[in-house]
């Protein structure tokens, strides 16, 4: 990786080839990200990332130009993606064990624990479940640096290591996003639905430019805003429609498919397309942020 300094900005260059064949000039993707001379190459997570340059356009690149790119990142990395999944589950593990053994013992066997079983089961449970929560953040976490850190070939192993060390402020700014927009949603549904929009690219607030807590929210709302319908269309529109399309054959073949079972395979089916939107939401917040300019807002 080489950094100039060329224009009032530092441009951090991987030199690497991305994986594959899909490097980043063969599918008109800059691989390079530009840093104001204020702030330190170190001090933003994603020091090498998909980040374009400049915009001929004052507006959003259409859906479908949207939508073919963030497929060739999607596909390039499905099975990291996939992998991620996959780390998540396997955080379930111990949890699935504690409550199965309880299980085993109540039901199986007849038996009731007694007060230390219970005390040392209730021990194990909670330890369990911190490892669940805390590897299930770390993995959605990783899932954004692969979406969008796409100038570093990682592993597994290496993506889970990069989630592990971002994962507080990952768990911080969703709280806050999280609480901010249910006391919206207090008021009256529409200014909640107003506001997650609004607030929709603050991970990537941090991610790219290293705004943390509510300052990742401010910055998010200052670049959707004059632009909330679009990305309201390029986010959550694309995620709705997927829904919508996914119960017309549930619809049709009401009476031959379990509800139960339908829900399981729609749920699914959500799942292996969340990193997709994922990705859709870090080529957005590029976009805004080459049309908009770099924030005023202290970090």
């Amino acid at each position: 990786m080489a950094t100039q300094k060329a224009s009032g900005f530092y441009i951090i260059i991987n030199l690497k080839k991305m994986e594959q064949e899909k490097n980043g000039t063969e599918n008109g993707i800059v691989d390079a990200v530009i840093i104001p001379d204020n702030v330190s190459p170190n001090s933003v997570p994603f020091t090498s990332a998909l980040m374009p340059t400049s915009s001929g356009s004052a507006e959003l690149m259409p859906i479908a130009d949207l939508l073919k790119k963030a497929w060739e990142i999607y596909t390039m990395r499905f099975w990291k993606f996939m992998g991620m999944f996959l780390v998540a589950f396997l955080g379930a593990v111990p949890i699935i064990i504690i409550f199965s053994l309880y299980s085993f013992l109540l039901d199986t066997l007849s038996v009731s624990p007694g007060v230390i079983m219970k005390i040392v089961l209730g021990i194990a449970g909670l330890i369990a479940l911190f490892i669940f929560v805390f590897v299930a953040l770390v993995s959605q976490a990783s899932i954004y640096i692969l979406a969008g850190n796409l100038s570093r070939n990682f592993s597994i192993k290496e993506a889970f290591a990069e989630g592990r060390m971002h994962v507080w402020q990952f768990f911080v700014i969703n709280t806050i996003m999280g609480l901010t927009i249910f006391l919206w949603t207090l008021l009256f549904v529409v200014p909640g639905i107003i506001m997650a929009i609004a607030y929709s690219l603050a991970l990537w607030a941090y991610f790219y430019e290293g705004h943390k807590n509510g300052a990742a929210l401010k910055r998010s709302r200052e670049l959707v805003k004059g632009n909330w319908f679009a990305v309201f269309m390029r986010i959550y529109g694309l995620n709705i429609l997927l829904y919508f399309v996914m119960t017309i054959p549930f619809i049709i073949f009401n009476s031959g498919i379990s509800e139960d079972i339908w829900s399981s395979i729609m749920n699914i089916v959500m799942s292996l397309a969340s990193p997709f939107f994922i990705v859709c939401g870090s080529l957005v917040f590029q976009e805004l942020r080459a049309i908009k300019g770099e924030s005023k807002l202290v970090k």
